[in-house]
């Protein structure tokens, strides 16, 4: 059956330059979603200066809504002359033309449902662009990351894959290496249905999953550089329970466990 709802406004980019604005609108759906339902999703480009429509286009992408804040996990991006639509995956497009150039999927969720539903929300990056690649975490199929060609979705390598139930909730490329923050923060959205006279609960909470560390990849080849994991006895910390957020100064991973600063 059709999906019911309107249309909402999901964000505007622009390329000055260029004298481009790119708007993003997709379907809005009134009943479920936290699972992830299929909408119609429209990327319109418009003239700066005079606001004349250039070119539209229209096509469908699963898009999941957060179970208890209600908020649809969709955005939008412009780099190179692409425009990069992200929701429970991602689709690409050209900048002049509207063209779709290639589309793949990968799961930024995870839901359970039985006598309470579930949310699990963060578990793998957003995809990350640089330069004419893109990264993308796939838990969806194969549990791995994969580097992409930006303008012809062509896979130019996948890593070795990461075992059962992983999570990666961010990625930051610099100077040939690729940084994976293995586990972390995540936000887990609970719904628990009254029963007895007992009223609904809503819960959404920030938890810490693990096993928790860092990986880091070659980024012409993928293959693995060094991981926390293995090197126990020289950072002597085990990442045993907590990691933050990592940064990228220089050379330089700045990161903290839930003991030490490195």
């Amino acid at each position: 059956s059709k999906a019911s709802g309107k249309e909402l406004f999901a964000g505007v980019v622009y390329d000055e330059a260029k004298d481009m604005k790119m708007k993003l609108n997709y379907q809005k759906r009134v009943i479920g979603g936290a699972k992830g339902s299929t909408r119609d999703i429209t990327v319109t480009c418009t003239k700066i200066s005079d606001g004349s429509y250039v070119w539209g286009t229209t096509f469908k992408g699963l898009v999941v809504s957060t179970l208890v804040t209600l908020e649809d996990l969709i955005s939008l991006s412009m780099v190179n002359g692409k425009v990069f639509v992200m929701y429970e995956g991602i689709t690409v497009l050209d900048e002049s033309d509207g063209k779709i150039l290639w589309n793949a999927e990968f799961d930024n969720s995870d839901v359970s449902v039985g006598l309470k539903a579930k949310q699990e929300i963060g578990i793998s990056a957003m995809p990350v662009v640089d330069g004419n690649s893109i990264y993308v975490v796939d838990l969806k199929k194969d549990n791995d990351i994969k580097k992409y060609d930006a303008t012809t979705g062509k896979i130019i390598w996948e890593s070795p894959k990461m075992g059962k139930d992983p999570v990666v909730p961010q990625i930051i490329v610099s100077g040939g290496v690729l940084i994976a923050q293995l586990c972390g923060r995540i936000n887990v959205q609970t719904f628990i249905p009254g029963t007895n006279g007992n009223p609904n609960v809503y819960k959404s909470e920030y938890k810490f999953v693990g096993p928790f560390g860092l990986k880091a990849y070659d980024t012409n080849s993928g293959a693995v550089l060094w991981e926390t994991s293995t090197m126990k006895d020289i950072l002597k910390d085990k990442f045993s329970d907590g990691i933050t957020n990592l940064v990228v100064s220089g050379n330089n991973v700045i990161v903290c466990s839930d003991k030490n600063l490195f």
